[in-house]
Order: C-alpha cells, then structure tokens, then sequence
C-alpha cells in the first residue's frame, strides 16, 4: 500500500519462498511494506474461498487481486462481484 506496486514472488536463500513490493525487491524503495511468506497467504486465501486445500484455478476463477494493507493486511477483491473482504 505504500508505493502501489505488485508484489513479487521470492525465494529467500533459506528456501523459504515469500511476496515483497517489487519496488523493495528491484530498488530497494518502499521499506514500510511488509514481507509475506506465501504459506501464509494461502493459507488465508483458503480460509476466504472456504477451500479444505488449495486450488490455483479456484483462485483465479474468483478473485481479481489480492491486495496488501498498511501493517501487513490482507484485502481480496472479487471478480464479477462486488463483494470486498478484508482480513
């Protein structure tokens, strides 16, 4: 929410594999946004979509973005709704 970019996908050298701003990935700009481990999110795109495991074509069939808040959260936006939910 600082800068307005997408997040960017990342794997750390640990192997974990995390979203970033890619204004901090690319010039190291946006400093306030937050580091989100993907496990995390699926986790929380499951428990929005009420899926027992994750299904990548569900996802892309049902939300049009997943949006990142000040202070790490988490907002989805719906496609052919209007409905809007924040986490």
């Amino acid at each position: 929410s600082e800068c307005g970019a997408n997040y960017r996908r990342i794997t750390r050298a640990s192997g974990e594999v995390v979203w970033r701003c890619a204004n901090r990935v690319e010039r190291g700009s946006c400093t306030q946004s937050p580091s989100i481990a993907e496990k995390d999110i699926i986790q929380l795109v499951c428990n929005e979509l009420g899926m027992d495991t994750f299904d990548s074509e569900h996802v892309r069939d049902l939300l049009d973005q997943i949006l990142i808040g000040h202070a790490g959260s988490i907002s989805f936006e719906y496609k052919h709704t209007q409905r809007f939910s924040t986490l």
